[in-house]
């Protein structure tokens, strides 16, 4: 099949040779029409009506294509509606990734005390040994993905009361 464009909305697809050799029976031929009476893919041009300009960045968002002597129409995704969906889609994994890590500390045996607890609001330079700790703990969470792919993992031990829990 050759594409030939004729303009930058519209474009003119023909059947050639190669295209028709070997393919066995075809629609044409199960219809009683010739091989060369239609092409298989006639034209395709963005749509004329005005409602499937998109509003905001003046692009069309309609084809209309020729197939099989067949009209169909297809939707065209414009920049701005993709981004939009992008924007969507990280909004809805922030949603879905703060319902999993508030269904995890339902489901943790931790205090009431311990449920706001967060890095950015834990006081730390009071002792040496847990600010160690902390920091490893922290950049331990920073690097997670690639520790865990990695195989790596974090233990905490120590003493009653030195800030395991924290």
């Amino acid at each position: 099949m050759q594409i030939m464009e004729k303009s930058a909305q519209n474009l003119v697809v023909q059947n050639t040779q190669n295209n028709q050799r070997n393919a066995g029976p075809t629609l044409y031929s199960r219809i009683g029409l010739a091989k060369d009476s239609l092409p298989a893919f006639t034209a395709m041009q963005d749509s004329k009506k005005a409602a499937d300009i998109c509003p905001t960045c003046g692009k069309n968002r309609r084809r209309e294509a020729v197939i099989c002597g067949v009209k169909y129409v297809f939707h065209v995704m414009c920049e701005c509606e993709a981004k939009k969906e992008k924007a969507e889609k990280k909004a809805r994994e922030a949603r879905d990734r703060m319902r999993k890590i508030e269904k995890l500390q339902s489901l943790s045996l931790l205090g009431e005390k311990y449920k706001t607890v967060t890095f950015e609001r834990t006081q730390t330079g009071i002792n040496p040994s847990f600010d160690a700790a902390f920091n490893r703990c922290k950049k331990y969470c920073e690097l997670y993905e690639k520790t865990v792919e990695n195989g790596y993992g974090i233990y905490l031990f120590g003493d009653k009361g030195v800030g395991k829990t924290h």
